[in-house]
């Protein structure tokens, strides 16, 4: 991997290859004490293509190099950050998108005018002939409803309930068992005997 450091036998054998006691490069001696910012201003712009076409128009060849400095601009130049590739590309579309943004509130504004200039045809009309005018009135007050509906809107009848609620069946009573219903039975005739016992004394009495 590039970012690894290589290893020992192989840094000696380049080493041993490019020699010892060499004198520095004009190209990398120039650079090594250079700040960034200077090495950018310094350095000399790519040559150009030999690849284009000399039937080229002149509005061609023009609109050519505007895309190719826009191209060559957008790129991130060599020993640049990437804080100051983002400023010099937001500078570069400044521009741009101001005239985008005049454009759309040129046409908003346009669009305004275009109706207020229909309202003001329409009630000039409306003006001169009266019959259209109460026709419009009217078609005012059969307007169709809107689909959506305000939360706050006053409601003109209670509304009509079409569903109907559901009718639950009653549960199956169960029974006690035939014991405890002897039981009962028992208690009960026992009650029912000492009430007739105490009517009858009530009465003797």
């Amino acid at each position: 991997m590039p970012h690894k450091r290589a290893k020992l036998s192989t840094r000696r054998a380049q080493r041993e290859s490019t020699g010892v006691d060499l004198a520095p490069k004009a190209d990398r001696s120039k650079e090594r004490d250079m700040p960034r910012s200077a090495m950018l201003v310094f350095r000399q712009p790519p040559p150009p293509s030999s690849s284009r076409h000399e039937s080229s128009s002149k509005a061609s060849s023009k609109e050519s190099d505007a895309k190719d400095s826009d191209a060559e601009q957008l790129r991130i130049r060599p020993g640049e950050k990437i804080s100051a590739f983002n400023r010099r590309v937001e500078s570069a579309f400044a521009t741009k998108i101001n005239e985008t943004a005049r454009k759309e509130n040129r046409s908003e504004s346009n669009k305004r005018k275009r109706q207020k200039n229909l309202e003001r045809l329409r009630a000039k009309k409306l003006a001169k002939d009266p019959i259209a005018a109460r026709r419009a009135e009217e078609a005012l007050d059969f307007k169709k409803a809107p689909t959506t509906r305000s939360v706050r809107e006053v409601a003109e009848a209670p509304p009509t309930l079409t569903a109907r609620p559901k009718i639950r069946k009653p549960r199956d009573q169960v029974g006690p068992s035939p014991a405890r219903q002897r039981i009962l039975d028992e208690e009960r005739e026992r009650v029912v005997q000492q009430y007739r016992a105490l009517k009858k004394s009530r009465i003797g009495e």
